[in-house]
Order: C-alpha cells, then sequence, then structure tokens
C-alpha cells in the first residue's frame, strides 16, 4: 500500500481525532506523575465534539496554519500541524499512530511542515519532557533543547504534562526560489 501525504480537509478530522486520542493513550500516562491511562480516555480526544471542533478549523483555517496527514488505503495514520508567525515558526504537533512508527511518516510529515514554512526562520516545538522517544526524533531532524521547561498540557483533573521547547535554527532550513 502506498502512503499519501496531503493537506488535511474537513473529511480528514475524524481520523485526525482518532490519531490524537490513540497516540495520546500511549504516549501520556505517567506513573511518576501520577497521570493514567484513565485520565487521558476522559480527555475523550476523539468525541463528537472535537470531531466537530476540528471540522470547523480545517474548513476555516487560516494561511498562517497548515496541517498534514498521512494516510494509508485512506486512512489517516498521523498529522502534523505547522503555523508562521511574524518572527518564528513553530510545529504545534505531530503524531503518528503506534502500529505505524519505524516507517519514516513522522519523517515525511515534518518535512512536508518544513517544506510549507515559505522562509527560513528559527522553528519551536513543545515536547513532554518525558517523551524521549519524540525527543530523539526532532534531534534527529535538527531540534536541540532550550532547556526551557513549560506546561504541556493542563488536564481536566488538574494534572500537568512538563513539555520541553525545542528549537531548530533558521540556517537549517534551504531558502526556496
Amino acid at each position: 500500500m502506498e502512503l499519501t501525504i496531503m493537506k488535511a480537509t474537513p473529511e480528514h478530522a475524524a481520523g485526525i481525532c482518532r490519531v490524537h486520542n490513540l497516540t495520546w493513550q500511549d504516549t501520556y500516562p505517567n506513573q511518576e506523575l501520577g497521570i493514567t491511562i484513565d485520565d487521558i480516555k476522559a480527555m475523550d480526544l476523539a468525541s463528537d465534539q472535537k470531531v466537530a471542533d476540528r471540522k470547523k478549523f480545517l474548513s476555516n483555517i487560516a494561511d498562517d496554519a497548515c496541517i498534514f496527514v498521512a494516510l494509508l488505503a485512506g486512512n489517516v495514520g498521523g498529522f502534523c500541524l505547522g503555523t508562521k508567525f511574524v518572527e518564528y515558526n513553530k510545529v504545534n504537533s505531530l503524531y503518528v499512530l503506534p502500529d505505524w512508527h519505524g516507517r519514516g511518516i513522522g519523517t515525511k510529515l515534518i518535512d512536508h511542515i518544513f517544506g510549507w514554512f515559505d522562509e527560513p526562520k528559527n522553528c519551536f516545538l513543545k515536547v513532554a519532557a518525558y517523551n524521549d522517544k519524540a525527543i530523539s526524533f526532532y534531534r534527529r531532524h535538527g531540534f536541540a533543547s532550550t532547556g526551557v521547561i513549560q506546561n504541556f498540557s493542563r488536564h481536566p483533573h488538574g494534572k500537568q504534562i512538563p513539555g520541553l521547547i525545542m528549537r531548530r535554527d533558521k540556517e537549517q532550513f534551504e531558502v526556496k526560489g
């Protein structure tokens, strides 16, 4: 089966929410911080309301934001959201279903976001500080830790995921043209 990377449309909303939900359940429970799988499931990231919100977002996406999806046999198995700001670019999220790991899909998604950024600027992202696998992935793609920790996510149950800010310098981006 052939992998397709394309800009997301409103029809991809349910698949994006499914990926978001399953990857969070796989990635973010943390015994040390007291974050359980039930805490993550309670967020209901694939609820009808979340899908409707995502559809609305994709229907009215601004010029400064873009989501690419990875499709295999028409099914969403990953997505990457990027945003352009005046001073910098940002990778807001990158998620690939655990069963799809090791196929280069994350690399293809982030490369598409890098290609979508229309001028070289420093690029930032925030990753769960205990997600060593993702931190290693981002390092392989030119990001380095800034040493800054901020809240990655606050949950309805009051628990917080610490987030590490990473940066890729603008010199690492090719100038188009």
